[in-house]
């Protein structure tokens, strides 16, 4: 299934999670949060959060998209780094990242998929 894209590369469907509020209802009821670390400003270009939407929805030469990379970053056959790595090829963050542990940490808990807790 196809979503409508807006500028930037950014879906219905992601602007639906970024903005949807983390609730608890009940006792019973599972919890997942979302983690946004800092990320340092030196390092030019796309966000990691940006990056990682980019990776997601298949704009990254080399990286496959939505499910596939989730199970390829599961495997260990992608890794955040190969992500950056492919993220300057494409113009899209500086070379700088790629040696920037923060940098790429924060691509792998974007990327990461949602724990739920008690």
């Amino acid at each position: 299934m196809r979503y409508k894209k807006f500028a930037g590369g950014i879906t219905v469907l992601s602007l639906c999670f970024a903005l949807a509020p983390i609730t608890k209802v009940g006792a019973s009821e599972k919890s997942v949060a979302i983690v946004t670390p800092n990320i340092p400003s030196n390092v030019a270009g796309a966000s990691a959060f940006n990056l990682s939407n980019l990776a997601r929805s298949g704009y990254l030469e080399g990286i496959p998209s939505g499910s596939q990379l989730s199970w390829e970053l599961a495997t260990g056959r992608i890794t955040a780094h190969d992500i950056v790595k492919a993220g300057v090829q494409a113009n899209q963050v500086s070379s700088d990242a790629l040696n920037n542990p923060a940098y790429i940490r924060a691509i792998e808990l974007n990327l990461a998929e949602p724990r739920i807790s008690d």
